[in-house]
């Protein structure tokens, strides 16, 4: 598909985009669906969304099941003051529910991306004064959700993700299950659903996440009036700004996260004070953790320190920063280390490296 740079492209390897209006429901189900074409797409506008399944859903009850896509993704051209959907199952689900499901009654998940995402960034407009940083959000089950209630349960990931051209400036969210999810309206429609909740459990993500796009030089930095963008990795989630909780729960993540900031199962929980009521535990990371300049920038499970202290129901002590369980004064004063052998959240140990 090549786009002329003006008009929204909404792209899938099964459904383009499915929409309803206000106030109508309806049921959207994929079951027994496969997806072996590639999908190249040159030059999209903004707010454009690509899928290997489902590109963009508004306001349906969406249930993928035992769906797969093998297909390659690839993005080119994309401008730097843009804003792009890519998911390998589901690009952008906005209101309604949206559900990946396995179903499967053996070890191998039937709900699964394949696909590799590559996206290439090009800069629209050189030297403009009034620039406006453009965000991609990549992943391998869903890029994008909007005030949608998500649940994501035996999901698994075995696509890669690269990032390349030369610019600095865009913002990018990459993720293995989700790159990002928003109570707020990206759109504004003059009415608002029931906030979301966001459940994420059992999904594997085995595929590299990396931001390879060519570092400035000196000469080009100096000058410049430009605010470099964000760039976030997580092997699960990128990031959460949502006014409920969530629930990150069993995870496990092989792949490496190669970006300026990074963790291995979730960057960041944002939004309304909710962290108290969100849940990160039981997950596993054993990716390598690749981040630049300073081990600040990177994590192995979550790069959310305000995560409370909790226990559960058989006592054992969760969430925080720590991979393992640690006493709850421990954690906030940081003098002592751990002192559980339950583990919580594992970790492969010595996994954060530094450019």
């Amino acid at each position: 598909v090549t786009g002329n740079g003006k008009s929204r492209v909404f792209t899938g390897g099964v459904i383009g985009y499915a929409d309803l209006m206000e106030g109508e429901t309806a049921v959207l189900t994929t079951d027994g669906v496969i997806n072996n074409s590639d999908i190249t797409v040159v030059n999209p506008a903004t707010a454009s969304a690509v899928s290997g399944i489902i590109g963009q859903q508004n306001r349906y009850e969406a249930t993928l099941e035992n769906t797969i896509n093998r297909g390659n993704i690839k993005i080119e051209q994309f401008g730097d003051e843009s804003r792009l959907y890519v998911g390998g199952l589901v690009g952008k689900s906005v209101k309604g529910k949206l559900t990946l499901n396995n179903t499967s009654a053996t070890s191998d998940s039937n709900i699964v991306n394949y696909g590799d995402i590559e996206a290439g960034v090009v800069v629209q407009r050189p030297g403009a004064a009034d620039f406006a940083a453009g965000t991609l959000y990549a992943a391998g089950g869903v890029a994008f959700a909007e005030q949608c209630e998500t649940t994501i349960t035996g999901f698994n990931n075995a696509g890669n993700i690269n990032v390349t051209g030369e610019n600095q400036d865009l913002n990018i969210y990459m993720a293995g299950a989700l790159a990002y999810a928003t109570s707020e309206e990206t759109v504004g429609e003059g009415f608002s659903l029931p906030e979301p909740e966001i459940v994420i459990e059992r999904t594997l993500n085995e595929g590299d996440l990396s931001d390879s796009r060519t570092e400035l030089t000196e000469a080009e930095q100096a000058g410049r009036t430009r605010t470099a963008g964000i760039a976030k990795a997580a092997g699960i989630v990128a990031e959460t700004s949502v006014d409920d909780g969530v629930s990150i729960k069993y995870n496990q993540n092989t792949g490496i996260m190669k970006a300026a900031t990074a963790a291995g199962i979730i960057h960041t929980i944002t939004g309304d004070a909710r962290i108290a009521d969100s849940s990160v535990m039981y997950n596993i990371n054993l990716g390598f953790v690749d981040v630049k300049e300073t081990a600040d920038n990177g994590n192995s499970i979550t790069m959310t320190k305000e995560l409370p202290v909790g226990k559960d129901a058989s006592g054992i002590i969760y969430n925080g920063l720590g991979e393992i369980g640690y006493d709850p004064t421990d954690v906030y004063n940081g003098t002592v280390g751990p002192v559980l052998t339950t583990y919580y959240n594992l970790t492969r140990e010595h996994a954060l490296r530094l450019e």
